[in-house]
């Protein structure tokens, strides 16, 4: 099997003013392919290192990657990112399992923009929110690729005051969302949107030198799954492994 690729990336900046650039970047990639022992194709004992015309060929994956955008801060408390981007793959390394495994290289294509908003509201509060919209295709047969929702974000806020001689008290929100996906190839598997929201408090003194938080993910103990496939059981449709459910994590340090 022979292997070469010529890589690199190009990008220019353009700065309209102090407080506003925008760019223009190019990428081209890629992952060099190989042979898999998969359960399918089993090893040949005689041949001692596998049989290349039985074996599993993985090929070599390739990928050029177009994006644009502009970075600025407003009125010296917005901070706004945003970007379009195009992905070309060429030969897209995908690996099934259905009870047994197979790979594939497909052409693939993903387009669509992504952005981010921090504002600084008051001196105490701030917002953030930021986003993504792709759409994932394998365009050898015009389904939406694996593991790739139309739309992620994230939303957030954050407040933090001083309630006494060096102490200050922080709190926070964050909520992430996902659309809908589907978690193998050919969009089967489909998994419905998910979205979860999380909780924060801090309580930092002695000028930073110690903290004590508290901090609780998925509150709402939604369910999602990353990751799922058909059962070999007859008796089970499919196996999902699940997105973290509802955690609470708690944290001290102090600094010497």
């Amino acid at each position: 099997m022979r292997d070469d690729l010529v890589s690199g990336s190009f990008s220019i900046q353009f700065d309209i003013d102090p407080n506003t650039m925008t760019y223009f970047a190019f990428n081209r990639g890629g992952k060099a392919g190989g042979y898999g022992e998969f359960n399918t194709i089993p090893f040949d004992p005689a041949v001692g290192g596998g049989n290349p015309a039985r074996d599993a060929l993985v090929g070599n994956e390739r990928a050029n990657t177009w994006e644009a955008g502009v970075k600025s801060t407003l009125f010296d408390q917005v901070r706004l990112n945003a970007a379009l981007f195009w992905i070309d793959v060429y030969g897209l390394q995908q690996l099934v399992f259905t009870g047994q495994f197979a790979s594939s290289n497909d052409r693939a294509r993903s387009r669509g923009f992504e952005g981010s908003l921090y504002w600084q509201a008051t001196p105490e509060l701030s917002f953030s929110a930021s986003g993504t919209w792709a759409d994932a295709r394998n365009l050898d047969d015009g389904t939406r690729l694996a593991q790739s929702p139309r739309f992620s974000g994230t939303l957030g806020a954050d407040w933090s005051r001083a309630i006494g001689r060096d102490l200050e008290l922080g709190l926070g929100v964050l909520a992430n969302h996902r659309s809908s996906k589907y978690n193998q190839l050919g969009e089967a598997l489909f998994d419905p949107a998910f979205t979860t929201v999380g909780l924060n408090a801090r309580l930092t003194g002695g000028g930073g030198r110690w903290f004590a938080a508290i901090d609780a993910t998925n509150i709402g103990n939604a369910f999602g799954a990353d990751f799922g496939f058909p059962g070999p059981d007859p008796f089970v449709a499919r196996f999902d492994t699940t997105a973290p459910l509802r955690r609470v994590n708690l944290s001290a340090g102090v600094r010497f």
